[in-house]
């Protein structure tokens, strides 16, 4: 979705679990109307492209296990 970071297919999530992890970030009151994280001051396009990274809502994270 996001085009090419640079990172390895490994440590990339598949089109399935970005998408997934973006329609997560969607309704969250942390969701800037920039596509920034209010809780971490990433870019949640980027984030949800890395295969390692997890939501970092404090009470519950956004993204189900596994995606």
């Amino acid at each position: 979705m996001i085009g090419e970071l640079g990172l390895p297919d490994d440590q990339r999530s598949s089109p399935e679990v970005e998408a997934r992890r973006l329609a997560g970030c969607r309704d969250c009151e942390y969701l800037s109307g920039y596509g920034t994280c209010l809780m971490c001051g990433c870019l949640v396009r980027v984030r949800a492209v890395h295969a390692a990274a997890r939501c970092p809502h404090p009470i519950q994270g956004r993204w189900q296990a596994g995606g």
